[in-house]
C-alpha cells in the first residue's frame, strides 16, 4: 500500500550545500552535506553524519548564485542511512531577492 503524504507544504527538490551544527554531550559539533528537498517547514539533509531523532540542529544553507545564506533551526524528525530530515522554523538573514524573483528559486522542482 502506498504511503500517504502527510506534509502540508510544498517540497522542492533542491541540491544546495549546507553546514549544520548540533550539541552532543555538551560539545558543539559541525558537519556539512547537501539538501535533497526543501519546504517552508523543513528540509532533508544528505550527509554521512546522521543525527539522532530529537536532536536540535542549526542549518546554514548556501543559495545558488547569491551571496546570502538561509539560516534555519530545527529538530531531527526522521533519519535514514543517507541523512536526516528536520522540521522547524526558518529565518532569513540579510536576504534580498532579485527584482525579477517570482517566489520559486531557479531550478527548483516541486516534489
Amino acid at each position: 500500500m502506498p504511503r500517504q503524504e502527510k506534509r502540508k507544504d510544498q517540497r522542492f527538490k533542491m541540491v544546495l550545500p549546507v553546514r549544520y551544527a548540533w550539541v552532543e554531550q555538551s560539545v558543539r559539533r559541525q558537519a556539512s552535506g547537501s539538501t535533497r528537498d526543501v519546504s517552508s517547514r523543513g528540509t532533508f539533509i544528505l550527509s554521512s553524519v546522521v543525527l539522532s531523532l530529537g536532536t536540535r540542529v542549526e542549518l546554514e544553507v548556501a543559495l545558488d548564485g547569491l551571496p546570502h545564506t538561509l539560516q534555519c533551526k530545527g529538530v531531527v524528525v526522521r533519519n535514514e542511512f543517507a541523512g536526516f530530515a528536520t522540521s522547524g522554523r526558518v529565518r532569513m538573514t540579510r536576504f534580498e531577492a532579485p527584482r525579477d524573483f517570482d517566489g520559486v528559486p531557479a531550478g527548483a522542482k516541486h516534489v
